[in-house]
């Protein structure tokens, strides 16, 4: 008995699901007023600047195995470093 009571529930769920609801239809006008302006060709500036963040395209997570103490730091984040300068 109980068995049918779940079957007769998840039907009628899934009847309900799979009804179709019209969507509301907007009265005729009722369109919104948007203001746009033609395309025209212009001289502009031949520098612009803009502000933003650069990140990096990579980034190395450094670590040792050993626990030790970091005695210098020679180069911090942002500064420009060549492979092998920084040792």
């Amino acid at each position: 008995m109980r068995k049918i009571v779940i079957a007769v529930m998840v039907a009628s769920l899934a009847a309900a699901a799979c009804t179709r609801q019209e969507s509301p239809v907007r009265p005729p006008g009722s369109a919104r007023k948007l203001a746009t302006a033609p395309v025209e060709r212009r001289m502009m500036a031949g520098r612009i600047e803009v502000e933003g963040i650069v990140v990096g395209r990579f980034e190395a997570v450094l670590s040792s195995r050993l626990a030790a103490t970091v005695a210098t730091i020679p180069a911090v984040p942002g500064t420009t470093v060549r492979a092998g300068t920084v040792r």
